[in-house]
Parts: structure tokens; sequence; C-alpha cells
């Protein structure tokens, strides 16, 4: 049930960024995510926590 927050956050990328393709979304949100955070992910779980924190100074980026 984290896909609302995943689009959100993927909308509010690609606001300071909308030529960006479908596989840099996915790959900024990934490699911006928290690592090893989440207690008791179960088995196949990649342990990543979906973050925001890096939103901030991309959208700086934009804005100029």
């Amino acid at each position: 049930m984290v896909s609302p927050y995943i689009a959100g956050v993927a909308v509010l990328y690609l606001g300071a960024d909308p030529d960006e393709a479908p596989a840099d979304v996915s790959m900024a949100l990934t490699d911006n995510a928290l690592k090893d955070v989440v207690q008791n992910p179960g088995e196949g779980s990649p342990n990543l926590l979906l973050s925001t924190q890096f939103l901030q100074k991309k959208q700086q980026d934009h804005n100029g």
C-alpha cells in the first residue's frame, strides 16, 4: 500500500525535472532511499525506506 506515496514522490521529482525518463525517476528514488533502516523487512526485501530529503536540493537546482 505504499504505491500512492511513491507516486507522490515521483511527481515531486518530476516537478523539478519534467523531462526525466521513468527509469531515471526510479533510479533517483531508489538511490536516495534510506538503506537498512526497516526493522524486520521480510525475506527478499531490499530494505529501503522512501525519502524525500534529496528533493529539496533538486528543486533548488532547478529553480537556479
